[in-house]
């Protein structure tokens, strides 16, 4: 029985790769095949392809990674390090990616700046994989066979438009609100395609985003006992502007 891995802001370099957290396994959990791949990571431009093969599934996560590039989901582990399980197969002795998280999906990076669709994002193994010239080719290949095959653009908005009906009779939000939402839902899909395309014709020959750098954990002191609070507070439900919660408290 393999290990699965729940990652949460975390990739794969030595301190950040130490925080990926194994949902069984737990006793017997010593991350010594995390940290292989961390290794191999260390410098993009030169990953040893074959061994990271022998680690990773490179072919099924080509699909994870494209399915979460076409999906716009920005916070997700290729977009942001976020959200995402992978599984340590017993029987390949590889790791495999499963998709988490999804409701960051069908819009535009929130944190980084998109320069190309199809080659964008923070996770370090699409980073490896599209800066190694022969598996670049490979997923750009890919991307436009599974653009072919997969996004049907008449299709996905009849499903928008089937599921919206079935849930607009119960949204609490105010109706103008989820009308808007709709409307760049429907952008998104329709403009996916002819993005993509474009790209391909001019796809970039490196990863265009910098990485984040990894981080040591920081030691806090132990926390100074102060006392108690007691309070009662009142709650208001309904719809706010971003500026509402950023304003400040007063107590």
């Amino acid at each position: 029985k393999g290990t699965l891995y729940e990652g949460t802001i975390a990739d794969f370099l030595p301190f950040s790769g130490e925080r990926f957290e194994a949902k069984n396994n737990k006793k017997s959990d010593d991350k010594s095949e995390i940290r292989k791949i961390v290794k191999l990571l260390k410098d993009l431009k030169t990953v040893d392809m074959e061994a990271l093969e022998r680690h990773v599934d490179l072919d099924k996560f080509m699909n994870f990674w494209i399915g979460e590039m076409m999906l716009g989901h920005w916070d997700g582990y290729v977009g942001h390090r976020n959200n995402f399980f992978f599984y340590v197969n017993p029987k390949s002795e590889k790791v495999e990616f499963i998709p988490w998280g999804t409701d960051g999906t069908f819009g535009k990076h929130l944190f980084v700046q998109e320069k190309y669709k199809i080659a964008h994002g923070l996770g370090r193994l699409p980073a490896a994989l599209y800066s190694n010239a022969v598996y670049r080719q490979k997923y750009l290949k890919r991307v436009e066979v599974m653009m072919s095959d997969w996004w049907d653009t008449e299709e996905l908005l009849a499903d928008v438009k089937e599921a919206s009906d079935l849930v607009r009779p119960h949204i609490h939000l105010p109706e103008n609100t989820f009308d808007e939402a709709l409307a760049e839902l429907r952008e998104y899909i329709k403009g996916v395609p002819a993005q993509i395309t474009d790209e391909l014709r001019r796809a970039p020959d490196r990863w265009p985003i910098a990485l984040p750098e990894d981080r040591s954990p920081v030691k806090n002191k132990a926390p100074t006992w102060a006392g108690t609070v007691k309070g009662d507070f009142l709650i208001p439900y309904g719809h706010y502007g971003f500026d509402q919660f950023t304003d400040a408290g007063k107590g």
